[in-house]
Protein backbone atom coordinates (compact mmCIF):
# COMPACT_ATOMS: atom_id res chain seq x y z
CA UNK A 1 0.00 0.00 0.00
CA UNK A 2 0.98 3.62 -0.85
CA UNK A 3 -0.40 6.70 1.00
CA UNK A 4 0.02 9.81 -0.96
CA UNK A 5 -0.62 13.53 0.56
CA UNK A 6 -1.66 16.00 -2.19
CA UNK A 7 -2.17 18.82 0.42
CA UNK A 8 0.19 20.94 2.81
CA UNK A 9 -1.11 19.29 5.93
CA UNK A 10 0.82 16.64 8.03
CA UNK A 11 -0.40 13.16 7.86
CA UNK A 12 0.45 10.41 10.27
CA UNK A 13 -1.00 6.42 10.38
CA UNK A 14 -1.61 3.82 13.01
CA UNK A 15 -1.75 0.38 12.46
CA UNK A 16 -4.13 -1.58 14.99
CA UNK A 17 -6.78 -4.40 15.23
CA UNK A 18 -10.32 -2.28 15.35
CA UNK A 19 -11.79 -5.39 14.97
CA UNK A 20 -9.48 -8.70 15.54
CA UNK A 21 -8.00 -10.46 14.18
CA UNK A 22 -8.82 -7.91 10.99
CA UNK A 23 -6.37 -5.10 10.53
CA UNK A 24 -6.78 -1.75 10.25
CA UNK A 25 -5.45 1.50 9.49
CA UNK A 26 -6.30 5.24 11.00
CA UNK A 27 -4.78 7.97 9.02
CA UNK A 28 -4.98 11.46 10.79
CA UNK A 29 -4.07 14.73 9.12
CA UNK A 30 -4.12 18.40 11.15
CA UNK A 31 -4.62 21.47 9.32
CA UNK A 32 -4.21 25.04 11.14
CA UNK A 33 -5.99 28.47 10.52
CA UNK A 34 -5.28 31.51 11.19
CA UNK A 35 -8.79 33.10 12.75
CA UNK A 36 -9.32 36.89 12.04
CA UNK A 37 -12.71 39.35 13.16
CA UNK A 38 -15.11 39.09 10.88
CA UNK A 39 -13.01 37.09 8.19
CA UNK A 40 -13.15 33.66 6.93
CA UNK A 41 -10.73 31.65 8.45
CA UNK A 42 -7.27 31.33 5.87
CA UNK A 43 -4.54 28.05 5.79
CA UNK A 44 -2.24 29.46 7.99
CA UNK A 45 1.84 29.38 6.35
CA UNK A 46 3.17 27.22 9.07
CA UNK A 47 0.51 24.11 9.76
CA UNK A 48 1.27 22.10 12.72
CA UNK A 49 2.23 18.49 13.20
CA UNK A 50 -0.08 15.60 14.01
CA UNK A 51 0.92 15.18 18.36
CA UNK A 52 -0.02 13.11 20.99
CA UNK A 53 -1.27 15.05 23.74
CA UNK A 54 -0.28 18.96 24.84
CA UNK A 55 -0.62 20.17 28.07
CA UNK A 56 -0.61 23.86 28.94
CA UNK A 57 3.06 25.19 28.85
CA UNK A 58 3.83 21.84 27.30
CA UNK A 59 4.32 20.41 31.09
CA UNK A 60 2.78 17.29 32.04
CA UNK A 61 2.17 18.93 35.55
CA UNK A 62 -0.24 21.30 33.22
CA UNK A 63 -3.91 20.48 32.08
CA UNK A 64 -4.25 19.61 28.97
CA UNK A 65 -4.32 22.40 26.05
CA UNK A 66 -5.94 19.28 23.38
CA UNK A 67 -5.58 15.87 23.35
CA UNK A 68 -3.49 13.32 21.33
CA UNK A 69 -4.73 13.11 17.57
CA UNK A 70 -3.91 9.86 17.34
CA UNK A 71 -7.22 6.90 18.01
CA UNK A 72 -7.89 3.89 16.15
CA UNK A 73 -11.34 4.91 16.36
CA UNK A 74 -12.95 7.99 16.13
CA UNK A 75 -15.93 8.73 14.65
CA UNK A 76 -16.04 12.25 14.12
CA UNK A 77 -13.95 15.37 13.63
CA UNK A 78 -12.59 17.73 16.52
CA UNK A 79 -12.72 21.22 16.41
CA UNK A 80 -9.99 23.04 18.82
CA UNK A 81 -10.80 26.95 18.54
CA UNK A 82 -7.26 28.55 20.74
CA UNK A 83 -8.01 32.09 20.44
CA UNK A 84 -7.86 35.49 22.18
CA UNK A 85 -10.90 37.21 22.62
CA UNK A 86 -10.18 41.46 22.03
CA UNK A 87 -13.15 43.82 23.05
CA UNK A 88 -14.19 45.66 20.45
CA UNK A 89 -12.21 48.78 19.87
CA UNK A 90 -10.03 47.62 22.33
CA UNK A 91 -12.91 48.87 24.95
CA UNK A 92 -12.23 47.04 28.41
CA UNK A 93 -16.06 45.32 29.06
CA UNK A 94 -17.41 42.83 31.91
CA UNK A 95 -18.32 40.23 28.97
CA UNK A 96 -17.54 39.70 25.49
CA UNK A 97 -19.73 37.25 22.61
CA UNK A 98 -17.45 35.57 20.60
CA UNK A 99 -18.80 32.52 17.81
CA UNK A 100 -16.22 30.10 16.65
CA UNK A 101 -18.20 28.16 13.26
CA UNK A 102 -16.73 25.60 10.72
CA UNK A 103 -19.01 24.44 8.07
CA UNK A 104 -22.72 23.81 9.80
CA UNK A 105 -21.31 23.56 13.16
CA UNK A 106 -20.90 26.94 15.88
CA UNK A 107 -20.75 27.66 19.35
CA UNK A 108 -21.22 31.11 20.75
CA UNK A 109 -19.30 31.93 24.19
CA UNK A 110 -19.43 34.56 26.44
CA UNK A 111 -16.47 35.21 27.27
CA UNK A 112 -15.97 37.13 31.05
CA UNK A 113 -13.50 38.72 33.21
CA UNK A 114 -11.26 39.04 35.40
CA UNK A 115 -8.07 40.26 33.44
CA UNK A 116 -7.31 42.83 35.67
CA UNK A 117 -8.91 45.36 38.37
CA UNK A 118 -9.37 48.98 37.67
CA UNK A 119 -11.06 51.41 40.61
CA UNK A 120 -14.09 53.38 38.40
CA UNK A 121 -16.28 56.33 40.01
CA UNK A 122 -19.01 53.02 41.11
CA UNK A 123 -15.58 51.22 42.71
CA UNK A 124 -14.07 48.65 41.39
CA UNK A 125 -14.98 46.83 38.46
CA UNK A 126 -13.73 43.57 36.64
CA UNK A 127 -12.85 44.48 33.13
CA UNK A 128 -10.68 42.70 30.29
CA UNK A 129 -9.56 43.65 27.06
CA UNK A 130 -8.04 40.27 25.68
CA UNK A 131 -8.47 37.01 27.09
CA UNK A 132 -7.50 33.49 26.07
CA UNK A 133 -10.43 31.47 24.68
CA UNK A 134 -10.34 27.53 24.29
CA UNK A 135 -12.82 25.77 23.10
CA UNK A 136 -13.36 21.81 21.22
CA UNK A 137 -15.68 19.62 20.48
CA UNK A 138 -15.92 16.07 18.89
CA UNK A 139 -19.36 16.38 17.61
CA UNK A 140 -18.73 17.08 13.70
Amino acid sequence: MQIVNTTSFHLAWMTGKKQPPQDSLAIFTKATFDLLPNEKAVLASTQDFVTGDTHIKDDIKHALLYESDFCLHKPNTDLLCIANCHTPEGVPLKSCKVKFKVADQSKELIVHGPHYVTPLNAGWKYLFDARAVYYATDKL
